[in-house]
């Protein structure tokens, strides 16, 4: 897609009053994607369907980015009322969730948007990234569900979608890529 074609694309979007499939449209590839056609016409979306297209376009990014983050936050406040019918099991009487993190070691882990209800997707994670950083942790934090910005199972994840809300945030186990690698060496030997 040239610079006319987009250009063109995001004329039709304001033509039309309807921004719906804009982060199918745009994608996670090529020069421009879904978070820059964001960029570009965010103020003019419609209320309503805000919400929606923040989290489809986030959902669709490759690796989360930190530009995404003035827009989670701005659209928290259009999230629908029945937005987290599906996890109500999951929220304790209190208004609380128990969510997990795998990943990197972060200073401020209550800056990490995405969380999941799962143990086993935060693993998942964490011995995925073990590749790229060398040591990963598994954290686990608490949430008010007033603070959920998002629920989101597009990608199997039980994604919660949250910004700086994760309180009393513990790292429950330690992944080093030194023991993935002897867990390697051992299956040789068997």
């Amino acid at each position: 897609m040239n610079q006319n074609q987009i250009f063109e694309q995001l004329q039709k979007y304001r033509e039309t009053n309807n921004y719906l499939d804009l982060p199918m449209h745009f994608g996670n590839f090529g020069i421009f994607t879904g978070l820059d056609a964001l960029s570009f016409v965010f103020d003019e979306i419609p209320d309503e369907q805000k919400y929606q297209i923040v989290i489809d376009v986030y959902t669709n990014l490759k690796s989360p980015s930190k530009y995404m983050t003035k827009y989670l936050k701005a659209v928290k406040r259009f999230k629908p009322p029945d937005a987290l019918d599906s996890i109500k099991n999951y929220i304790n009487a209190d208004g609380s969730i128990a969510i997990y993190h795998g990943g990197r070691i972060f200073k401020r882990a209550d800056l990490i948007p995405s969380w999941t209800l799962s143990v086993d997707v935060a693993i998942w994670f964490a011995k995925r990234f073990l590749v790229l950083f060398g040591n990963t942790v598994l954290y686990r934090g608490v949430i008010q569900s007033d603070d959920v910005i998002a629920y989101t199972n597009e990608r199997n994840e039980q994604e919660i979608i949250q910004y700086k809300s994760v309180k009393n945030i513990e790292v429950i186990n330690e992944f080093k890529k030194v023991e993935l690698e002897n867990r390697g060496n051992e299956d040789e030997d068997e």
